[in-house]
C-alpha cells in the first residue's frame, strides 16, 4: 500500500478549506435538531417519543449529505483534527515547519482560557442526559493535542515541545478528575464534571501520564497508571467483553475505534514504562490485537456487529495494522491489507481526494453517504495514512 498521492490531495483540500467543516456531532448537536429532539421529548407518550426520536437519529444516520443540506450546520475548526494533522506532518521525513507552526497557533487560539486545555468545540451530551457545555476542558480533546506536541518532541527533541507537551499533562491533572473505584482501582473522567466511565479515555489518561514519567520519572505516576489499567483490564476480564465503559454506568457497546484506541494505548504505555508496572501488558495487548483483527476485518473493514462501512474505522484499522503488522504472519497480513484496500477504494473519492463518511450494506445494495467530515474521515485518514507511510519506512 502507497498513500503518497491521496495524501498530498488531502493537505491541498484541508488547506483549501482552511480546516473547517462538518463533523457527526455539530449535525446531532445543531441547535435545530435539539430543538427537535426537545419538542419530541416534551411529549406526553413516552413511546410515542422513544419512537419518534429513533426516527429522526435513523433519518439523519442515513440521509447523509441530504442531512447536511437540510441542516445546514456550522462549519468549525475542530481542536482535534488539527491536531491529528500536526501529528501526521510529525510523521514526515521533513518537518513542514512554517505549516507546523501556523497549526500550533490555530490550537493555542482555541485553548480555554487561563488553561492548557480544549474542549468539544460544540455542546454534547453523555449517555444518561448529561450535558457538556462547550467551554468545558475535554480529557479526549486535550489528549491529542497533547500527544500531538509529543509527537512535535520525539521528531526534533527540541525541549519547547516536552515543556509545553507537561504543561498541557499538569493541567489535565488539576482540571480532570479519577474516581475511586477501590483501594487498587481508579476510573479517569472525560470532563470534570461527568460521571462517565469511559475505558478509552481512562487508558489515554494513564497513556499522557506514561509519556510524562519518561521525561520526569515521578513515582507518583506509576502508581495511578496502574490503578487506572486495574480497572479497565479487570472489567474487560470480568464481563469477557471489550466493552466502551464500565461499572457503575456499564456499556457493552464494542466496536472498530473505541476498542482501537485502548489497545493503541496499552501499547504506548508498555513502550514508555516496560517493566517498571506489575502487569503483563504483552500478554493483555497481544489477546486484545487477537481479537480486533478477527473481529473487525471481514471482506471490508468493519465498525463492528453492524458491518458499517465507515472512513473513521479505516482509519483506526491502518493505524492498528501499522503498530502491529511486524508480528503477523505474511498470510495474515496479506487478508489484512486486501480488506483495507477494498474499504479504502470504496470510500475514497478519486475525484475530490477526500473520504465518503460511510457505507451502509443493505441486503444486497450499498448505500453511500458521500458527506465529508473534517474531523472524523479526512484528519483521522491523513494521520493514518502518514503513521503508515513511517511505519512503511522505518
Amino acid at each position: 500500500m502507497n498513500f503518497n498521492e491521496q495524501i498530498e490531495r488531502l493537505y491541498i483540500r484541508l488547506d483549501s478549506m482552511e480546516y473547517k467543516g462538518v463533523d457527526p456531532s455539530t449535525i446531532n448537536f445543531d441547535p435545530k435538531v435539539l430543538k427537535i429532539r426537545l419538542f419530541i421529548s416534551s411529549l406526553k407518550i413516552n413511546i410515542l417519543s422513544r419512537v419518534l426520536n429513533s426516527i429522526l437519529s435513523r433519518v439523519i444516520f442515513y440521509s447523509g449529505g441530504l442531512s447536511v443540506k437540510i441542516i445546514r450546520p456550522k462549519k468549525r475548526t475542530f481542536s482535534k483534527g488539527i491536531a491529528l494533522v500536526i501529528s501526521g506532518l510529525s510523521f514526515r521525513k521533513n518537518l513542514e515547519l512554517e505549516k507546523v507552526d501556523n497549526l500550533i497557533k490555530v490550537l493555542m487560539d482555541k485553548k480555554i482560557d487561563g488553561m492548557y486545555l480544549w474542549a468539544h468545540d460544540i455542546p454534547y451530551g453523555f449517555p444518561g442526559g448529561e450535558k457538556i457545555y462547550a467551554d468545558t476542558p475535554n480529557l479526549v480533546t486535550s489528549a491529542f493535542v497533547a500527544n500531538s506536541i509529543f509527537d512535535l518532541y520525539k521528531k526534533t527533541e527540541d525541549e519547547k515541545w516536552s515543556g509545553l507537551f507537561l504543561k498541557i499533562v499538569d493541567d489535565i491533572e488539576l482540571h480532570i478528575p479519577f474516581k475511586n473505584i477501590s483501594s487498587d482501582q481508579i476510573c479517569f473522567m472525560y470532563t470534570p464534571i461527568s460521571n462517565y466511565h469511559v475505558h478509552n479515555a481512562n487508558l489515554l489518561y494513564s497513556e499522557l501520564l506514561a509519556k510524562k514519567y519518561s521525561i520526569t520519572k515521578e513515582p507518583y505516576l506509576l502508581e495511578l497508571i496502574t490503578k487506572s489499567i486495574a480497572y479497565t483490564i479487570g472489567d474487560f476480564m470480568r464481563c469477557r467483553k471489550y466493552r466502551y465503559a464500565g461499572p457503575p454506568t456499564e456499556n457493552d457497546t464494542v466496536d472498530n475505534y473505541h476498542t482501537g484506541f485502548v489497545l493503541r494505548s496499552l501499547a504506548e504505555i508498555e513502550i514508555h514504562l516496560g517493566r517498571n508496572l506489575s502487569f503483563d501488558l504483552i500478554s493483555i495487548i497481544s489477546d486484545l490485537k487477537d481479537f480486533y483483527f478477527s473481529t473487525f476485518v471481514k471482506k471490508y473493514i468493519v465498525r463492528g456487529s453492524d458491518n458499517l462501512i465507515q472512513s473513521h474505522s479505516l482509519a483506526e484499522m491502518i493505524i492498528v495494522y501499522s503498530m502491529f503488522k511486524d508480528e503477523l504472519d505474511v498470510e495474515r497480513r496479506a487478508e489484512i491489507e486486501t480488506s483495507i484496500s477494498k474499504t479504502f477504494n470504496l470510500l475514497y473519492s478519486t475525484k475530490y481526494g477526500y473520504f465518503y463518511n460511510n457505507v451502509k450494506q443493505i441486503v444486497l445494495f450499498k448505500l453511500v453517504d458521500k458527506t465529508e467530515m473534517i474531523r472524523w474521515s479526512n484528519s483521522w485518514m491523513l494521520y493514518a495514512m502518514e503513521y503508515f507511510m513511517r511505519s512503511k519506512d522505518a
